[in-house]
């Protein structure tokens, strides 16, 4: 009943109507936002990931030529660690 009589009042005023919409759509792009930085992070987590993967295998001797097949980096990115 409660949330009928909000959502009559709410209505009934154009502006205040206006203003949620606004709120709304700023609270959904915010959280659309917060998903991207999310999902980059756990990029970049995942590349350092593998990066200290190859570096171990490195480490162990796997020939570099290998490592990318274990870690998906590229030979050069490899290379590149080893220095």
């Amino acid at each position: 009943m409660q949330a009928q009589k909000s959502l009559s009042s709410i209505s009934a005023n154009r502006d205040l109507w206006m203003a949620q919409y606004r709120q709304e759509l700023a609270e959904r792009d915010r959280f659309s936002g917060l998903q991207a930085a999310r999902k980059e992070g756990h990029k970049e987590g995942m590349k350092e990931g593998m990066k200290k993967t190859a570096r171990n295998a490195l480490t162990m001797g796997i020939p570099v030529e290998q490592v990318p097949k274990i870690t998906g980096l590229s030979e050069d990115e490899v290379r590149a660690l080893q220095k």
